[in-house]
């Protein structure tokens, strides 16, 4: 009974996981996908503009007096 029942559950959790894998190329190789992963491929490489101070201003120190002048 338990190799019956695990020779099943091994078919079909090959074929589960070979379907979802057919899924997710079908997804990410979709042409209406394209502009979609264009963006996300160039996002490291915006410029996010000037950063200045704005990493520095709610930190701890400044709480306590002790922060940057």
């Amino acid at each position: 009974m338990y190799e019956a029942i695990s020779k099943i559950a091994g078919t079909w959790g090959l074929l589960f996981l070979l379907v979802l894998f057919v899924a997710a190329v079908a997804y990410a190789l979709w042409p209406s996908n394209k502009k979609t992963f264009d963006h996300a491929r160039n996002l490291p490489l915006e410029d996010d503009g000037p950063l200045e101070d704005s990493l520095h201003e709610n930190s701890p120190e400044d709480e306590k007096g002790e922060g940057r002048p």
